[in-house]
């Protein structure tokens, strides 16, 4: 009897077993920040499975399926949908909101999340391929993936980002509209969508420079020596890029910016100095002559007129072709140089002062006024130019004797105070003019005696070069508006950051893009990035380095820097680039500073106690420095769901009105550790 009732029961268990395996999964939500990998799994739960979450979490409530959004006026909000189930041909429609106005259909977009092959850390969710037809005519997708060229992970689920554009005018409120999900025609699910806009608008130039870095412009990854000068020198003409080479980079400079961020091309051979990306010049001294302006504008006189983006702005920063060779003696003969290396130990405190500098000085000045005079006539106000001196030595690409780009000892600093002395005597009349032009350092090993352990006592560089010996900031601080420090400097010298505060300087940071590390942990390192800046007090970040990382399975980021920001098109068959998930976490993070900007203006103790709990201090991220020199870093917390309450906590503030954000759970167990060493090979 017993053993009867056993089987009976045994074989009910395993029925219900295959029926319930056999029923599809329920599709769900969640946010945007999390990595979801090619069997549903989350990288940020250290169990990696959503568990609860499936029925509820921030975004979602699966009794009503319904999924929350949040936003300001001018924001673009985003979530994840998870289709665990096979399908042939996903593909997502959107309604059109309603509430005390009418948000269109047309401001929601869909998006495959899709995945990469990063060699040792296995297929990684960065890869963003929109479903709007403009990539491949791809507007559905099967499940498992399965598009030529690209990795075929297997996955188990397939993942949609959400975007919604929220409009600057739209009226403060509940909006309710509905995602409908179809398998081809069948329709799979449909979701309604709850979406709160809040009483505030972001601006459209985001308060936060978030600098995508690029050796040259975009296109040089499709179509090499595609220049704007092709034979280095004076005197040679110039010629306008090819119509598929100016198309990448306005693809790209338009990707950038649609997602808060900007392309910075530095338009010169980084350390030979030939104005690659320049107005041509002919002749020197005070006879030398800009001889044709429409090629440089052709490329970048859009980008500068906003015409590239749907907010209509230019972008924050852009780099000038202003170094030791350009304009003077842009050779591609290194022998034809000017010749700095007897300037070595003794470079001039001033401009005008060493007979041997004058040409050099006078053809410098003259294009420069040039440019102002162009720049002020175009009315290109709106970004501010940077100079930046980048050179090296190396007998082989140039004759400087100077470290130019991260220094490290006091002739160096003498060498870049000289310089800096001869650009701003040229660019004086950009006062005037109402242009603005900023002289930009890149500098790794900053104040190395004056770092600080977690806990504020003070410790030194365990590497430490000459910063503090050599008085570096009596060469420097009278020179530099544009501060782009290395991470684990930055990090330890939080404590005397405003010592370089004036009001044209701005703080930035510069980093790796994370593709050989962070991609395989917690993408809350991406989507935290706002709160970061704002508690260490920086007003930026580069990300070194734009790149276009390799999709092919068989080729992608074989090295550490083989990655970028975004991803080629190039294996695909596309010509111009596909966003990464990052990108998208890094727009979150840019407007995430907006948000502390305001909110810090109307009650900043209680602003600062929320970015407290977001970031602490603790030991340096960079293993070696934690080790050897006990210097503090910045941790971005590893709960990802607070990312949103902490949102609502600070639209609470601005707008006086409860949104139920609750309170912030902090750090948690539950999730995976948030951070990485980042760190780029050669300057530490």
């Amino acid at each position: 009897m017993f053993q009867t009732l056993l089987r009976t029961t045994v074989t009910i268990i395993l029925l219900s077993m295959s029926i319930a395996f056999a029923q599809p999964k329920n599709i769900f939500a969640v946010s945007d920040i999390y990595g979801i990998r090619p069997d549903g799994t989350a990288q940020e739960i250290k169990s990696g499975d959503f568990g609860e979450f499936r029925k509820k979490n921030v975004h979602w409530d699966a009794a009503s399926k319904t999924i929350r959004m949040y936003g300001a006026r001018n924001e673009e909000v985003a979530v994840q949908v998870v289709i665990p189930q096979t399908a042939a041909a996903v593909r997502a429609t959107a309604s059109a909101f309603n509430g005390k106005g009418n948000i269109s259909a047309e401001r929601s977009t869909f998006s495959i999340v899709a995945w990469v092959n990063q060699q040792k850390l296995g297929y990684c969710p960065d890869l963003i391929i929109p479903l709007d037809g403009s990539y491949k005519e791809v507007s559905s997708f099967s499940i498992p993936l399965n598009i030529a060229q690209l990795p075929a992970p297997n996955n188990s689920v397939g993942v949609l980002l959400y975007e919604l554009w929220i409009p600057a005018n739209a009226t403060a409120g509940d909006y309710r509209g509905e995602i409908t999900i179809y398998d081809g025609q069948k329709t799979l699910e449909t979701l309604k969508v709850q979406l709160t806009v809040f009483d505030f608008e972001l601006p459209r130039q985001p308060s936060l420079s978030f600098e995508l870095l690029s050796y040259g412009v975009p296109s040089k990854y499709f179509i090499r020596n595609d220049v704007i000068n092709p034979k280095p020198g004076l005197g040679h003409p110039a010629r306008k890029l090819s119509a598929r080479a100016k198309a990448i980079d306005h693809q790209v400079f338009k990707m950038a910016l649609d997602n808060r961020c900007f392309v910075n091309p530095l338009p010169y051979s980084s350390q030979r100095g030939w104005g690659n990306y320049a107005l041509p010049v002919k002749g020197v001294g005070k006879n030398a002559q800009i001889s044709s302006y429409a090629e440089w504008e052709d490329l970048f006189g859009p980008l500068l007129d906003g015409k590239l983006n749907k907010f209509g702005v230019a972008p924050a920063h852009l780099l000038l072709p202003f170094n030791i060779n350009y304009p003077y003696l842009s050779e591609s003969d290194v022998a034809l140089h000017f010749d700095f290396t007897p300037f070595k130990t003794s470079p001039p405190r001033r401009a005008s002062t060493e007979p041997a500098l004058a040409e050099f000085e006078a053809t410098y000045t003259t294009i420069a006024k040039q440019y102002v005079r162009w720049f002020k006539e175009k009315g290109w106000t709106d970004t501010i130019f940077e100079v930046f001196f980048n050179q090296k030595p190396n007998p082989d690409r140039n004759r400087t004797p100077w470290k130019l780009d991260e220094p490290v000892n006091g002739r160096d600093y003498a060498g870049i105070r000289y310089l800096f002395a001869v650009s701003d005597k040229a660019f004086e009349s950009a006062k005037g003019a109402n242009i603005r032009v900023r002289n930009r350092l890149d500098v790794g090993h900053f104040n190395c005696d004056r770092l600080e352990t977690p806990s504020g006592n003070s410790t030194r560089c365990y590497k430490r070069k000459g910063y503090n010996r050599d008085n570096a900031d009596r060469y420097l601080k009278p020179s530099i508006q544009h501060w782009v420090i290395g991470t684990t400097h930055v990090e330890a010298t939080t404590g005397i950051l405003d010592e370089y505060r004036s009001r044209d300087a701005k703080l930035l940071n510069y980093g790796s893009s994370g593709t050989t590390t962070a991609i395989g942990g917690h993408y809350g390192f991406f989507a935290g990035e706002g709160f970061r800046a704002f508690r260490l007090g920086i007003d930026g970040r580069v990300i070194f380095k734009l790149g276009l990382g390799n999709t092919n399975p068989n080729k992608l980021l074989p090295g550490p820097y083989k990655g970028g920001a975004l991803y080629s098109g190039r294996e695909l068959g596309f010509d111009g680039a596909l966003a990464s998930h990052r990108l998208k976490l890094w727009r979150r993070g840019v407007n995430d500073y907006d948000y502390l900007l305001k909110a810090s203006k109307v009650q900043r103790e209680k602003t600062k106690k929320i970015a407290g709990k977001m970031v602490k201090p603790g030991p340096a991220t960079n293993p070696k420095y934690r080790e050897q020199s006990n210097s503090k870093g910045f941790w971005i917390t590893n709960n990802v769901e607070d990312m949103l309450r902490a949102r609502l906590l600070l639209a609470e503030l601005i707008t006086g009105k409860a949104y139920g954000a609750g309170s912030l759970e902090g750090f948690s167990e539950f999730y995976t550790p948030c951070g990485t060493a980042d760190q780029i090979v050669g300057y530490d």
